[in-house]
């Protein structure tokens, strides 16, 4: 291969090697979903799974779609092969939504979770940022714009997160800006 001037290289092996880690995560987060059809756990604690799993799983596409485009909608735990048809953007954005929508309503307030896990408030400002990027290029849906500023609106009520003056952002009393 020549880097250099790019001539003779073949960028496929980027690309292959750069999505494997998000098809995996999907993957490991559909094989969660499936189980927990059938698990004997409490309500609560499927719930919560079921959102956790959801949440990673449109992370992993919102990441993707963002980079390569229409992706396959895979929502078995099945690996890839690579001869799957790829949706378009948009239904890529419809998916992701519903995995969204689904975390939001799963997952706890940030006062009520585990540090470092997936809340609603992550969920719902995951939502605004692919309303956001929806009503931008390809699709373009400016409607999309409305819903980001309203679900934005939700995690801004829940009143757990606030802004620090610069000069207190970094101290170690204020560690994850709480």
């Amino acid at each position: 291969f020549d880097y250099g001037s790019g001539e003779n290289s073949d960028p496929a092996w980027l690309s292959r090697f750069a999505w494997d880690g998000y098809w995996d995560t999907i993957y490991i987060a559909n094989s969660v979903i499936d189980a927990l059809k059938t698990s004997t756990a409490p309500a609560e604690a499927i719930s919560i799974a079921d959102g956790e799993a959801r949440f990673i799983r449109g992370m992993c596409y919102f990441y993707m779609v963002r980079m390569y485009g229409g992706l396959p909608i895979m929502t078995d735990g099945v690996i890839p092969t690579g001869d799957e048809t790829r949706a378009t953007v948009l239904d890529t954005y419809k998916f992701i939504e519903q995995d969204f929508i689904q975390a939001a309503s799963s997952l706890p307030n940030p006062a009520n979770a585990i540090n470092t896990r997936p809340t609603n408030a992550a969920a719902n400002t995951a939502l605004a940022s692919l309303y956001l990027t929806w009503g931008g290029w390809p699709v373009k849906d400016a409607s999309k714009y409305a819903l980001a500023a309203t679900t934005s609106k939700k995690v801004i009520d829940l009143g757990y997160f606030k802004l620090l003056d610069i000069g207190e952002l970094w101290k170690i009393e204020n560690q994850n800006s709480l």
